[in-house]
């Protein structure tokens, strides 16, 4: 046979198998959805409301009948009347009840037009579709006959083929056979004489040996049979053991590899966070040493000019003035905190003044505000009459002018400024002062623009407590009152917002509820609850408070 020759095994084709899966692909697929459902279940269910030989032709007339009628409007109606002198009238008359009625029942009948335009499509596409799967299954049936037809020739065809061939074989064979057993015959007849000879002497021999070879063979047989069986278990058992070894050595190499590459990416994450935390820490603790060495340097410079002021001031009348006998930035110093912790404070407010390019910090006393708008590239000036103030904020390269803040605000041109921020300042100002400062702000800011004034909260006591720690603060300003001198400023959008609160661990504590209570006690435990709450907020209320308000 050539090599384009197919060889079929008549044991391996089954026919029948192969429709079974044929038809149990078309089940499944239908019932996925990927194919329409089955023409004949239709027909079927068709069949049984329509009489045998008709259902074609019924379905045709109403196809016919629904495209000649889907249109139900009436065009051709004519108002008219034969009466001869109220005629006109009574046409007249029943076209304004006829266009009454239209307007009502027009919508009704276009829709109901639309609708059977709708229906008479989808039918004419389902009949259509019905029609292509009618065609697609006669085309699978003559398919899988002609499948089928081909494949009983081709079988039937290596049937007589490989009968053929094993009859030339076995005619083949048969002449062999012939010619040596020919042959065979004359070598036997040759050597009939000798063998009979050589058998005779040989008899006794083979009858002696006969017995010993067969004992010697039903002992090796039994011996070999046995050496087999042990040998196909000891390789059975070998190769179940090298199987079962290499899963063990492939799982365990995978195991490992899966915890050497997370242990290297633990002990990398750890390093780098390791390093960014010590870079972070030393960072940390440079910046502070440097503010430290440089608060304490600037505090050295300004006590020794103090000293020289003093000792230039013995030969004259000591007179008692503020600037001379106190320092207000060592006072900030030691009371208000660290630079740092302003600074996180007032970042809450950075939002207010994103995309700005002048903002002005009203008292900016140390500075820690002028850096945050700096450090976020927002233009800042600030404005204090703090001479000890200004001269530290200039050594740290801040724009910072020595003035009073209505005086500076009144050589600024109106709308010059995009923001303007006024953190502790209020307390200290009088109240003609703070209304003149409010309306000067509003003047010289933008439209859209914000100004924060934040300020000590009066309505929490350990906050008005330590108000008067500082002796330059004139009187707290409560926060309604400074929401209203906005609002009278023309200020709109004013919010009010509470800030630096006290923790919980400092304020009264609550009882917390229990099942075990009765509905009086737990009524009582409410009432209680509510009372610690109110009582906290007077106490512990929030120290500082802000209005934000916008031009």
């Amino acid at each position: 046979m050539n090599d384009n020759t197919i060889e079929i095994r008549d044991d391996e084709i089954n026919v029948e198998e192969i429709m079974e899966k044929i038809r149990e692909n078309i089940r499944r697929r239908r019932a996925a959805g990927e194919l329409a459902p089955d023409p004949d279940s239709e027909i079927a269910s068709t069949s049984k409301n329509c009489p045998s030989g008709e259902s074609d032709d019924a379905i045709q007339r109403d196809l016919s009948y629904i495209n000649s009628n889907w249109d139900i409007r009436n065009n051709s109606y004519f108002i008219t009347s034969h009466h001869p002198h109220i005629g006109k009238f009574l046409v007249k008359g029943r076209q304004l009840v006829h266009g009454e009625v239209r307007r009502y029942i027009d919508p009704i009948i276009s829709r109901q037009t639309e609708f059977n335009t709708s229906i008479g499509r989808v039918i004419t596409r389902v009949l259509q579709g019905f029609t292509e799967l009618n065609q697609r299954q006669q085309e699978l049936e003559t398919s899988f006959s002609s499948f089928k037809w081909e494949s009983d020739k081709k079988i039937s065809d290596c049937i007589i083929t490989a009968k053929s061939d094993l009859d030339v074989k076995i005619e083949l064979t048969a002449k062999e056979l012939t010619t040596a057993k020919s042959e065979l015959d004359a070598k036997i007849e040759l050597t009939a004489k000798e063998l009979t000879t050589a058998k005779s002497e040989l008899d006794a021999k083979i009858e002696l040996t006969a017995k010993e070879l067969t004992t010697a063979k039903s002992e090796l047989d039994a011996k070999i049979e046995l050496t087999a069986k042990e040998l196909t278990t000891a390789k059975s058992e070998l190769d179940a053991k090298i199987e079962l070894t290499a899963k063990e050595l492939t799982t365990a190499k995978s195991e490992l590899d899966a915890k050497i590459e997370l242990t290297i990416k633990k002990l990398t994450t750890a390093k780098s966070e390791l390093n960014a935390t010590i870079e972070l820490t030393i960072k940390k603790l440079f910046t502070q040493m440097d503010e430290d060495i440089h608060a304490n340097a600037w505090l050295a410079h300004l006590l020794e000019n103090r000293v020289q002021k003093e000792i230039a001031q013995k030969s004259s009348p000591m007179v008692f003035t503020s600037k001379v006998n106190s320092n207000y930035f060592l006072f900030e110093e030691r009371f208000r905190g660290k630079r740092e912790d302003i600074a996180q404070r007032q970042l809450v407010f950075l939002p207010y003044f994103e995309r700005c390019s002048r903002v002005l910090d009203i008292g900016c006393g140390r500075g820690e505000f002028l850096e945050i708008l700096n450090g976020h590239g927002i233009g800042g000036i600030g404005v204090d009459s703090d001479e000890d103030m200004v001269a530290y904020c200039r050594s740290r390269q801040l724009e910072v002018e020595h003035a009073d803040a209505i005086g500076y605000l009144e050589t600024l041109e109106d709308k010059s400024l995009d923001g303007i921020f006024i953190d502790q300042v209020v307390e200290h100002l009088e109240p003609d002062y703070l209304i003149r400062l409010l309306a000067l702000c509003y003047q010289k800011l933008k439209y859209g623009c914000y100004v924060i004034v934040e300020t000590v909260n009066p309505l929490s006591l350990v906050s008005f407590f330590n108000f008067y720690l500082d002796m330059s603060h004139k009187k707290p300003v409560h926060p309604y009152t400074l929401k209203f001198l906005l609002e009278s400023s023309k200020y709109r959008e004013i919010e009010l917002k509470y800030y630096s609160e006290i923790p919980e661990k400092a304020k009264l504590l609550k009882i917390h509820q229990s099942d075990s209570l009765t509905e009086k006690e737990q009524q009582f435990l409410v009432t209680y609850n509510y009372n610690i709450d109110m009582l906290n907020l007077l106490l512990w209320g929030p120290m500082d408070y802000a209005v934000i308000a916008k031009k």
